[in-house]
């Protein structure tokens, strides 16, 4: 394995490993795998017992067990079938194990160990058996081998999960993503890839699952995740030799430095205007080799900050280069994964240029235009993470015309759409808004609403 691949590993995985069905009942009953071997060798009628290392290989490796070990194997714990236990390469083991931090197989065990107690029907944890949005990220897993033909099938899946995240940016959809990274990242550390074509193709998948793991993280509120899972996008895509993906990569390395509210600190951190801007033009060096809808997503992210700045000739420039590329969306090809079309990149070819229009419009000192823009695009925006930024920017703008009741009809909104999908991170861009409403406005009932609800997001 390369060193960018293995530190990708390290950075991500940690603690992070295979869990099976068959490990979390050994442990409800409280069994050390010496306590399990035993039970194990009590029920055997043939062979000449069981040494340990067979279960720590099946714990591992998810093989499934020789025949003399089967029998006792669902006798004790319970089960009627190896693949319900999480063992063995079919379709039902897949849906009976997954990765999960030291932290969250704990807390499964606790939780199985509870439903036992009350005499509930079923003990069936959070984690496990899998859902199916996680069985799909991590079915690749049961492949011994990785082929071509394998990374076609990890790209249909980057892309059915960069269609469930964006319609659905919610702890299910999140998960999903992060299996998906640990899951292939798992496959390049062991070796399964029969070719170099093989391992490329698979870093590259690997490097688009890593940024979506790094969005679902922000978007969460859990900020300190983000750097991890971007840095490792950025040293695959890099291993890969995919040029595409180092650039996209480049333009996720602004997101820190210029939300500085998401660091600790929050509104009393200065952004580091300069590095956000420096990654988003080299992220724009790459325009040769990206396509239109990447293209037209690193120049009108770097015109907005180049407006906050006050660079107004140079932003235009590149807000109509941004235009330019986004009128040759629909005659591309969609692309796969997250940076494509049906994730990250989508939009371009409806209403996500008037919404970045209408950003650097207010960072010019322009609140009225950018309303106007922001309306224009609103009939546009359906998908939930958008939704919230279009209301957030829209009580941005009503907050600076002083116009606090719509200001906090916008932030409410925001709220709402933050509520019923989770997204946690976004609802700390209101509080600069809020803070600029004049005083005495505290009293209004709407003010006393959005206060009452940011308190509550908190």
């Amino acid at each position: 394995m390369e060193k960018d691949v293995q530190k990708a590993h390290e950075l991500v995985m940690g603690d992070v490993r295979k869990v099976t069905e068959m490990e979390i009942r050994w442990l409800v009953k409280d069994w050390s795998v010496e306590d399990f071997r035993k039970k194990l060798e009590l029920l055997m009628t043939v062979g000449g017992g069981i040494h340990r290392s067979t279960i720590f290989r099946w714990r591992a490796d998810r093989c499934a067990p020789q025949a003399i070990f089967r029998g006792p194997l669902l006798e004790v714990l319970g089960a009627e079938t190896i693949g319900e236990l999480g063992l063995g390469y079919k379709d039902e083991a897949a849906r009976n194990f997954t990765y999960m931090t030291e932290g969250e197989g704990t807390r499964l065990v606790h939780r199985r160990k509870m439903l036992k107690a009350a005499g509930a029907a079923s003990v069936a944890g959070l984690l496990l058996p899998v859902s199916d949005l996680v069985y799909t990220a991590q079915l690749l897993e049961k492949r011994k081998r990785i082929t071509s033909d394998d990374v076609g099938s990890a790209q249909d899946t980057a892309t059915a999960l960069a269609i469930a995240y964006r319609q659905n940016p919610g702890p299910d959809s999140a998960r999903a993503a992060k299996v998906h990274a640990w899951t292939l990242l798992d496959l390049l550390k062991s070796g399964r890839t029969t070719d170099l074509a093989a391992e490329a193709g698979l870093q590259a998948v690997a490097s688009d699952a890593c940024a979506l793991a790094g969005h679902g993280a922000f978007h969460a509120g859990r900020f300190d995740d983000p750097d991890r899972w971007f840095e490792c996008a950025l040293g695959l895509a890099r291993e890969a030799g995919d040029r595409r993906l180092e650039g996209l990569a480049l333009a996720d390395r602004a997101w820190r430095p210029l939300l500085a509210w998401s660091m600790p600190g929050g509104n009393d951190v200065v952004p580091d205007r300069a590095a956000g801007v420096a990654a988003l033009e080299g992220a724009a060096a790459f325009q040769a080799v990206l396509r239109p809808a990447g293209r037209a997503y690193v120049f009108a992210y770097l015109s907005e900050q180049l407006a906050v700045g006050g660079g107004d000739l140079s932003s235009g420039r590149l807000m109509e280069r941004a235009r330019q590329a986004a009128a040759l969306v629909p005659l591309d090809d969609p692309g796969w994964g997250w940076w494509s079309v049906h994730g990250e990149l989508g939009g371009w070819d409806s209403a996500r240029p008037d919404v970045f229009a209408g950003a650097r419009a207010f960072a010019l000192g322009r609140p009225a235009e950018a309303l106007q823009l922001y309306e224009q695009a609103r009939g546009g925006i359906t998908l939930p993470i958008r939704r919230i930024g279009l209301h957030i920017d829209e009580m941005q703008a009503y907050a600076a015309l002083g116009d606090v009741e719509r200001a906090c009809v916008s932030g409410i909104a925001a709220l709402d759409v933050s509520k019923a999908y989770n997204v946690t991170g976004r609802p700390k861009r209101l509080l600069p808004a809020r803070r600029s409403f004049p005083s005495g406005s505290e009293a209004l009932p709407l003010v006393r609403e959005l206060d009452e609800r940011l308190r509550l997001a908190a």
